[in-house]
Formats: C-alpha cells, sequence, structure tokens
C-alpha cells in the first residue's frame, strides 16, 4: 500500500489474510494521504458508547445510594444545626 501513490476521489483496499487486517489508503480534500488499518479482534462484543454512558451512571447511582444510606444510618438530616442542638428560638419581646 505504501507504494500506491492516491488519487482524489478513489479509495484503494489491501488485505493481509496472515495479519487479518485491512487498510484503506485515499486522498482526502486537503490534498493528504489518508491511511486506516482495520484489525480483526477475537474474544467479546465492544460496548458502545451509549453501553459506556449508561454503566457510568449506574456507578454513580449506586455510589450516591451507599452515601445516602450511611447519612440516614448515622441519624443526620439536611439542616447541620438542628443536630448540632444550635437551633435558636425568636425573640418574642424584640424592639423594632
Amino acid at each position: 500500500m505504501e507504494k500506491i501513490q492516491p488519487v482524489l476521489n478513489t479509495l484503494y483496499i489491501g488485505v493481509n489474510t496472515d495479519k487479518k487486517e485491512i487498510y484503506l489508503r485515499q486522498m482526502n480534500n486537503n490534498g493528504l494521504i489518508d491511511f486506516t488499518t482495520y484489525t480483526q479482534q477475537s474474544g467479546g462484543q465492544q460496548k458502545s458508547e451509549f453501553s459506556k454512558i449508561l454503566d457510568r451512571l449506574d456507578t454513580l447511582e449506586n455510589n450516591l445510594k451507599g452515601k445516602s444510606d450511611v447519612q440516614h444510618t448515622n441519624g443526620t438530616t439536611s439542616d447541620g444545626d438542628a443536630v448540632k442542638g444550635n437551633a435558636q428560638e425568636s425573640s418574642v419581646n424584640a424592639t423594632v
């Protein structure tokens, strides 16, 4: 594939059966030569970007649930002053 000088708007395909690879070579509109290699992979299917995002969201959700469970078991509430005993009563005899 290196010996081929690409012509604009022509796609060249090379196949290497020993390495199980496919090569693509073409000249782009900027006059540069693009060369792409595709290899065959064995094993499981790769996850899509959408699937990866959903997995990360699930992980974050589980982490947040774990933190909220810890807060409830410690007896904390969203009002930190009430837990600390710093609740202040309004003055009845206040003058304006």
